[in-house]
């Protein structure tokens, strides 16, 4: 698309011969687990995610998913370029910036029960059938949810000091 946006539908299975190799990429990643579920491993970290879990991968951190059960996990997988927003300044270095270049941030797990994991699960289904329906215009209406995708990711972000000691379910590492 000519969006720098990418959204992908993927499984991950134990059973797969050739699972994702550790790799980097100057996007923003975020996965809902939809069924099943799965490891992720961010740099040094290995955590499990179920259904419901939402991750927020950081940029340039080496990552991959993989599993080691039969069972298939169904994602959604959604990489953004935040680079894309530098023309609109302010914002871009208010509300991007300071999360993206933050090398404390590597990544955050969040518990399905998390409100911000919920509504970020909204805005991803919304996504999925946008994607499916390709209505007129979609791109614009595409990149409204990319930018409220990009609002809770601030959020999760500007929270998380305060809450790090209080809530599990919720992790920056």
């Amino acid at each position: 698309g000519s969006l720098p946006v990418l959204l992908e539908e993927r499984e991950v299975s134990g059973k797969e011969p050739h699972q994702e190799l550790a790799h980097w990429h100057d996007r923003l990643e975020l996965i809902q687990v939809k069924s099943g579920q799965m490891h992720c491993h961010v740099n040094d970290s290995d955590f499990l995610l179920k259904k419901g879990d939402i991750c927020i991968i950081n940029e340039e951190q080496i990552h991959r998913v993989y599993s080691d059960e039969e069972e298939t996990c169904s994602t959604n997988t959604l990489t953004i370029s935040p680079a894309m927003l530098q023309n609109i300044q302010g914002l871009y270095n208010k509300l991007i910036f300071p999360v993206i270049s933050d090398s404390d941030f590597t990544h955050i797990r969040m518990n399905g029960r998390n409100s911000h994991a919920k509504r970020i699960s909204d805005l991803f289904d919304e996504m999925m059938k946008l994607a499916k329906e390709k209505p007129t215009g979609c791109e614009l209406e595409a990149l409204a949810f990319v930018a409220l995708i990009l609002r809770q990711v601030y959020l999760v972000y500007k929270e998380e000091p305060l809450e790090r000691e209080h809530d599990e379910d919720l992790r920056l590492h």
